[in-house]
């Protein structure tokens, strides 16, 4: 009996999974396809949980912590 787990991961996995990144993958997303990998909405939250940059939900099974870039007050007022 097999125990692995045959999962695909997306585009930015592993890499910085910041705004632009979600920027990127939204801007390919399509509402009428179905769900996957390479296809989802990065803004999209689930029981307050934001997906990581696969799509997987915190809890799921092939979620990964994101990498996310330094998020300070100051970083935050220059996007302003």
């Amino acid at each position: 009996v097999s125990t692995s787990l045959n999962l695909s991961y997306g585009e930015f996995d592993g890499k910085m999974w910041d705004n632009e990144a979600k920027k990127i993958i939204y801007a390919k997303f399509d509402a009428g396809t179905a769900r996957s990998v390479l296809n989802f909405n990065p803004f999209e939250t689930f029981e307050g949980n934001s997906p990581d940059a696969s799509g997987y939900y915190p809890g799921e099974t092939g979620y990964k912590d994101p990498a996310r870039g330094d998020v300070s007050y100051a970083s935050m007022q220059v996007e302003r």
